[in-house]
């Protein structure tokens, strides 16, 4: 469930709050969790599959100054994010975490538009990506880009991950075929 307010501080310059109540779990293989998450022990990953609570409250502060909101060719737009896990909000997950990113746009010539766009983030030590420690489950982290931002990757191929496969030849090694990239995401962006 959400609940969400949205105040408007001039013209495509709005202030927004809301508090976000989800129930979340983590489902994947056992050899998922030891080679994706590095959590092998049996009682580990069967703690880390139950259900929790994510209670969070966000603010949101989005800012655009181009010259049209759906297909710019001049000017800039700013977003920031702030979000908030706590237990004092009933969350069983707690962190602290800031996103924002900037994209400023200009005409090249007649008919090309350039772009350039940075994104950062961070949950400013507030989370891990160990099991023994503030766990971050892995629909919380960062993935930086692909498919969309990258061309020639897939999606959230571009950062941290592992590659996992269900079958071996008879010596033991991989089928390239069946190898598959999975994206373990990280705790910065």
């Amino acid at each position: 469930g959400q609940v969400a307010f949205t105040r408007r501080l001039g013209d495509r310059t709005f202030f927004s709050p809301d508090l976000e109540i989800v129930r979340t779990r983590t489902l994947a293989s056992p050899a998922l969790y030891c080679v994706a998450f590095q959590v092998c022990l049996p009682a580990t990953i069967d703690s880390l599959a139950q259900s929790q609570w994510r209670h969070t409250f966000r603010t949101t502060f989005p800012h655009d100054r181009t010259d049209n909101a759906l297909d710019p060719t001049r000017g800039f737009r700013l977003n920031a994010t702030t979000t908030w896990a706590s237990r004092a909000l009933g969350s069983d997950i707690e962190y602290l975490r800031f996103t924002a990113d900037g994209t400023i746009v200009r005409r090249l010539r007649p008919g090309w538009v350039g772009a350039v766009i940075v994104r950062l983030g961070s949950f400013f030590s507030t989370v891990s990506l160990d099991p023994s420690r503030s766990f971050l489950p892995p629909e919380e982290r960062f993935y930086a880009g692909g498919q969309n931002t990258v061309r020639g990757l897939s999606r959230n191929a571009l950062g941290p991950g592992v590659y996992v496969t269900s079958r071996a030849d008879s010596l033991g090694e991989p089928i390239p075929e069946e190898v598959e990239f999975v994206p373990v995401g990280g705790t910065a962006l």
